[in-house]
């Protein structure tokens, strides 16, 4: 269904290696994610900020809250909008792109996140 949205130029790879993943990102105009049910997070779709390549995604679970529209991807709502964000893509700045994706999920970023979190478990804390 998504290859029906796509021009002639665009190529499906199947499964891939994580590297190989990162290696095609990173040179690709985007990364389409037609996500159909409500995912909490897109791990996958992170990575490939971080190489600077744009996220295409549908505005399912938390997307809207991992991407930001018009800025380091595209959140549609529909198939008219998916088509539309896969011609804007090259327009998105890819250094922008990774440099905020660094900043947001690299490790010293979760690592400032996460390590107060720990210190408070390791004191006994409980959550829930």
């Amino acid at each position: 269904e998504v290859m029906s949205l796509c021009h002639d130029g665009v190529e499906c790879w199947g499964e891939v290696s994580h590297r190989a993943v990162l290696e095609l990102a990173a040179r690709a105009r985007a990364r389409i994610y037609p996500v159909q049910h409500d995912e909490a997070h897109h791990h996958a779709g992170v990575d490939c900020l971080g190489v600077g390549c744009p996220v295409i995604t549908y505005d399912r679970g938390a997307m809207a809250e991992v991407f930001e529209d018009g800025v380091d991807g595209f959140v549609v709502r529909d198939r008219v909008e998916f088509q539309g964000a896969m011609m804007k893509a090259e327009t998105l700045d890819r250094g922008k792109i990774e440099g905020r994706a660094w900043a947001r999920w690299g490790p010293v970023a979760v690592g400032d996140r996460l390590m107060p979190v720990l210190i408070e478990a390791s004191r006994g804390a409980r959550w829930g």
